[in-house]
Order: C-alpha cells, then structure tokens, then sequence
C-alpha cells in the first residue's frame, strides 16, 4: 500500500479490513524485515486498525439504535442525534 492509501482502506468492508490487519500482524510477527519495512507495515496496519474500529462504532450505534426503536425509546436519528417530538 502506498502512504495515500488509507482513503482506500475507508471503503473495505469490516471482513475485508480485519483480514488486511491480521495479514499486517503475521508478517510483522515473521520479522526479517527492515526497520523501514516494518514501520510502514505498523503504520498500514493502525489505519486498518482505525477502519476496523469506526466500522464497529457504527454498527453499534445502529444496533443501540434499533433496540431504542424497537423497544419504544426516544426516536434516533441515523447520525445517533435523538430527535425531540414535540407533540
């Protein structure tokens, strides 16, 4: 991956991101690399890292919002905003 390429990790999927992450750590974990090598694959890997992490955030805020739905909480907006009826 290139320096630039953490735009593209922004549109893998969770499955997709996790998997580039593990494929990171086990060759990180192999060593034999130059430092060089070995600090661009810990800087790529902490940019799946952050994909991962905000890729779960949302779901669980889609979750936390769906059982407020369903168990006739407060309406919550998609962005997790709660929305006021003032009827």
């Amino acid at each position: 991956m290139s320096a630039n390429s953490g735009s593209q990790d922004e549109n893998l999927s969770f499955e997709d991101a996790y998997t580039l992450l593990e494929e990171k750590v086990s060759t990180l974990e192999q060593g034999g690399l130059s430092l060089e090598e070995s600090i661009l694959l810990f800087e790529q890997g902490m940019n799946l890292l952050n994909v991962c992490s905000e890729l779960l955030s949302s779901a669980e805020l889609r979750i936390t919002n769906l059982q407020n739905i369903y168990s006739g909480k407060n309406d919550i907006s998609q962005d997790g905003v709660e929305e006021i009826d003032e009827n």
